[in-house]
């Protein structure tokens, strides 16, 4: 099923990506000298800060408004599209740790 959203916002946020890492790719145990030595090598490469995007995607629906997070560590313990009861609580949520929102964009200026 194709969701179309009304209105995209993006935020940024200076950190590192081993949350994701982490979570996608637990320690190796029992492992060659070689299969540890890459992924601590890989793990290095994740542990760099860099500016790290997380767009969320809103949408109506007559009173109901649902949400959906895309970013490689969303902050939110929810995958998916999820109803919110209002969009300044996700906002203030997102920014209270410690992202900034960049831009919004609605939606229908892109097509």
């Amino acid at each position: 099923m194709h969701t179309n959203y009304d209105i995209a916002i993006i935020f940024t946020k200076h950190t590192n990506l081993l949350q994701w890492f982490d979570a996608k790719y637990p320690a190796p145990t029992n492992t060659t000298y070689d299969k540890l030595q890459h992924y601590c090598n890989l793990r290095k490469r994740y542990a760099i800060e860099r500016d790290v995007e997380l767009m969320l995607l809103v949408r109506f629906e007559g009173d109901r408004l649902y949400c959906k997070i895309k970013c490689p560590i969303n902050p939110l313990p929810i995958r998916g599209e999820f109803e919110a009861c209002h969009l300044g609580a996700i906002v203030a949520f997102i920014g209270d740790n410690g992202w900034v929102m960049r831009q919004r964009i609605k939606i229908a200026m892109l097509k």
